[in-house]
């Protein structure tokens, strides 16, 4: 076999090999690709999911105090007023609005450690016996008013009064039904229903915000690696394509020499 062709050969095999090694390097790059773009969607789920926590879990904490705010206006304009629309706006939004409660639950539902879930659930139990003094205060006013048992709800019918507040006069039963709602023990109830709740909506997002960053990093690396796979994919096609224009002009048969005219 003449030279030339025996060089020419063994280029075509060199090119062969390397054509098949970038084929191989270019698979391995399209599946990294796929798996960041994977991780990459993931990511941002994650970061998506962390950032709905975070402003639910800021709703709730705005329902909780207007659901609970709403409950003591209520309860106060009737020991107030003994205007009976207040005492069934009250008793709407504890059984039927339920925002305090729902806020409680919803808050419940984001997995809280130990510590954030232990200042709900003392919240609760608070939130509840407050409840319980509310019906108290109510029934107290109403029947210092002369309102029939019958006539009210059935959550107030259920509520005992005391024997000593029966034998109080209906002037001095009103007044202690406003002690009930506006002395300083319903006040510190409050505060610490309020203080067990904020310390635990600042545990939840105080998390659930640790966990946004992390997921936003990690969405952020991972479309760093993108780029770089896209880098590098582009790369190899620019030394393929120099690849074949090389491989194109090396094996290109000679052009034939003309030829030589006789001498005269």
């Amino acid at each position: 076999m003449p030279e030339p062709e025996k060089t020419i050969l063994t280029k075509k095999s060199l090119f062969k090999k390397i054509n098949i090694i970038l084929i191989v390097i270019s698979c391995l790059f399209y599946l990294l690709l796929i798996r960041a773009s994977i991780l990459a969607t993931s990511r941002y789920d994650q970061m998506v999911q962390a950032t709905n926590e975070y402003i639910n879990c800021a709703k709730a904490d705005a329902q909780l105090a207007a659901g609970s705010d709403y409950l003591t206006e209520q309860v106060r304009l009737y020991v107030t007023t003994l205007d009976r629309q207040n005492m069934d706006n009250y008793f709407i939004e504890a059984n039927q609005n339920r925002r305090r409660e729902q806020a409680l639950e919803m808050l419940l539902a984001y997995n809280p450690n130990e510590t954030t879930y232990e200042y709900l659930q003392e919240a609760m139990e608070q939130s509840t016996q407050l409840m319980q003094r509310e019906f108290y205060a109510m029934k107290l006013a109403a029947v210092s008013h002369g309102v029939a048992i019958e006539d009210l709800p059935a959550s107030l019918q259920e509520v005992r009064l005391f024997d000593e507040d029966l034998q109080l006069s209906d002037a001095e039963k009103l007044a202690k039904a406003y002690e009930l709602v506006f002395g300083e023990r319903y006040n510190l109830s409050k505060s610490l229903i309020n203080i067990n709740v904020n310390k635990s909506t600042d545990s939840l997002l105080l998390a659930t915000q640790q966990q946004q960053q992390e997921a936003l990093h990690d969405l952020h690396v991972t479309m760093q690696q993108q780029c770089l796979l896209i880098s590098l994919i582009f790369v190899e096609i620019l030394i393929f394509a120099l690849l074949f224009m090389h491989r194109h002009h090396t094996t290109a048969p000679p052009e034939p020499e003309e030829p030589k005219k006789p001498q005269a």
